[in-house]
């Protein structure tokens, strides 16, 4: 399993991973949600605007540092608990 799937929040099924990945892309296209994220955690990095700043954060790890923050705001923030089935009386 990859380092993404690795964060998918412990409440949230397997069956859910699509809708889980659709939430972080919609995510990270929304300028609001980035605005907020960047607010509330102080990460202040923006995406690589060219190939060669691209492999300089893939090198240097600042690609999947910013994404592992990213992801577990997202979690709370935005994705949120899973709520239990409901009974049937």
């Amino acid at each position: 399993m990859g380092f993404i799937e690795d964060l998918r929040p412990a409440d949230t099924p397997e069956h859910m991973m699509p809708a889980w990945l659709g939430c972080i892309s919609w995510a990270l296209s929304e300028p609001g949600v980035m605005e907020q994220f960047r607010k509330d955690t102080g990460i202040t990095r923006r995406p690589s605007r060219s190939p060669l700043e691209q492999m300089i954060d893939e090198a240097t790890g600042a690609d999947r540092h910013f994404l592992e923050a990213f992801i577990k705001w997202v979690n709370v923030e935005v994705w949120g608990p899973i709520d239990p089935p409901i009974e049937e009386t």
